[in-house]
């Protein structure tokens, strides 16, 4: 996943990921560099997979813990497989997404209040400790 997001990997990258892999490791570094070519080349089907077999992963999870608030709360029902499936997909697509929005929720928040302070030096203090009100 790293890859896809700085970029494809030279064969400068490589060689310097071999040499910093068999200085901490005692193998042969042509047996590294090769194992490294063999990963890069065959990134994008093993991407895919790992994100499909995550996801089966991701729903077998769910599904026991569906399980279990259901047999908590007493609730017998059964319903078809299908729709089971779906609603622990759901769950985790739900799940997944208010993640992503809680991790870039702060640094937003951390620019707009950057802006905001830029526009007005005054709006990030409160009313008490910069002396507008009147002191007892």
């Amino acid at each position: 996943a790293v890859g896809y997001v700085i970029g494809p990997w030279g064969q400068e990258d490589q060689l310097e990921l071999a040499r910093d892999i068999t200085s901490v490791i005692p193998v042969s570094s042509d047996f590294v560099r090769s194992t490294v070519e063999d990963i890069v080349s065959s990134r994008a089907i093993t991407g895919i997979a790992s994100v499909l077999l995550m996801l089966v992963a991701a729903t077998a999870v769910f599904s026991a813990v569906r399980k279990g608030i259901n047999e908590a709360w007493g609730i017998r029902q059964s319903r078809p497989f299908l729709k089971e499936r779906l609603m622990d997909l759901g769950l985790v697509l739900g799940s997944g997404f208010i993640l992503l929005m809680v991790l870039f929720l702060a640094p937003v928040l951390g620019i707009l209040e950057g802006i905001t302070h830029t526009w007005s030096p005054r709006a990030g203090t409160s009313a008490s400790s910069s002396g507008d009100w009147p002191r007892a």
